[in-house]
């Protein structure tokens, strides 16, 4: 068994950098201009951009730290269940954020007694008070204080679902799992496949061949998505297949960097970057017959988005394994309190809105692409001063 007890400041940095490109691309719409190979691409537009890339990325990193969730319990003395317990805890807290994020992203009611930005405002809050790190070591009287905040943080979302009433009048619903209920779903599949599987390189590379296979299918249209087996997998998020593919690729690469621990940095990179290579290729040689397409999770993107994932871990790789993990510390608070840096962006724009103040700035082009530079590493600014004073979302 490998050894997981050392922190991997690679995993961190990746999760760091794809969180910052995260924030940056999902700013685009404040600006004009930006230039298309950075934009999402259409639907059925054969083409990807860059912001195409970081949600297969952020899946990726999820994957590279499962083996190291999992067993770091182990390795403090926790049962397979309570590890049950904690991962269905854990899927839980995204499915409900992920809700909650979609039904704001629709146009709410006027009638409501509060707008949008407010709800906003008092959503993420409400997160906070449940979900925020608390001491652990804290005396009773201040464990109090944190059970009555988590009991505040619930009674606020309870009442924020009872007062939702979009613009035609419906109530809070499952309208969607948003971008945290997607990754909570891939995350209960692949740590209970962990959980089965444990370190087993070979398993999850069988598991990874499943998951391309039934994007093949799909993009076959093999599997009609009106179809039962559809309907039950898409439970899940499971097809087409690429997003478990992409957390699938990063536990693999997670093992096998665990695996190859005593060999020379050079072999790793190399033999890492061959894969990513050959993926690539395999990718190009799809695109014969399949187009690219993020939305649509073609067979070709979900091959080249993988070895673009081990592309960008190779580079992370590199200078941490020579002690230069200086150059990451200005988005470091990103790879650390990765949740809350992601819940910034909607944080600022509604306080920005309730001062009278449209997030939309009107830059383009060039300035454009600056101003969200500035405002993704103000994000991961606000996340350091928050986390620095105790506040910080972790699930």
């Amino acid at each position: 068994m490998p050894d997981f007890s050392k922190r991997n400041l690679t995993i961190d940095n990746f999760r760091a950098v794809t969180m910052f490109l995260m924030v940056f691309v999902n700013d685009f719409w404040t600006v004009g201009g930006i230039p298309h190979c950075l934009e999402h691409g259409g639907t059925r537009e054969d083409f990807l951009g860059l912001a195409d890339f970081v949600f297969p990325w952020f899946l990726f990193a999820v994957g590279l730290s499962i083996p190291y969730a999992i067993e770091r319990r182990y390795g403090k003395g926790c049962s397979e269940l309570s590890t049950v317990f904690h991962i269905l805890e854990r899927t839980l807290a995204l499915l409900v954020m992920g809700v909650f994020f979609a039904n704001t992203e629709v146009e709410m009611s006027q009638d409501m007694i509060m707008g949008k930005s407010l709800f906003r405002v008092m959503m993420i809050a409400g997160f906070f008070l449940i979900w925020n790190t608390y001491p652990a070591n804290a005396g009773n009287g201040r464990k109090l204080l944190f059970r009555i905040f988590r009991i505040i943080g619930v009674f606020v979302l309870a009442f924020l679902m009872i007062i939702y009433r979009d613009s035609d009048g419906g109530v809070f619903s499952v309208r969607g799992w948003g971008i945290l209920g997607q990754i909570g779903w891939i995350y209960l599949l692949c740590s209970f496949l962990y959980l089965a599987f444990r370190a087993s390189i070979r398993k999850f590379t069988i598991a990874w061949f499943l998951c391309f296979i039934l994007c093949v299918i799909c993009a076959c249209r093999l599997l009609p998505g009106d179809s039962f087996l559809y309907s039950f997998l898409k439970i899940l998020n499971i097809p087409p297949g690429a997003k478990p593919g992409y957390c699938i690729g990063g536990i693999i690469t997670t093992l096998a960097a665990l695996e190859l621990s005593g060999r020379k940095t050079g072999y790793k990179i190399t033999l890492a970057a061959s894969v990513a290579a050959i993926l690539m290729l395999a990718g190009f040689a799809c695109h014969h017959f399949w187009i690219f397409s993020k939305n649509m999770q073609t067979p070709p993107t979900m091959l080249v988005c993988t070895a673009a994932a081990i592309f960008l871990y190779c580079l992370v790789a590199i200078p941490v394994s020579y002690g230069l993990t200086g150059i990451f510390k200005p988005v470091k608070s990103a790879g650390t309190a990765t949740l809350t840096c992601y819940t910034m962006p909607i944080l600022i724009y509604s306080v920005l809105r309730l001062a009278g103040l449209e997030p939309e700035t009107g830059l383009y082009g060039f300035a454009g692409l600056v101003k969200c530079i500035l405002f993704s590493s103000a994000c991961v600014f606000l996340t350091f001063i928050l986390e620095k004073a105790g506040i910080k979302l972790k699930i």
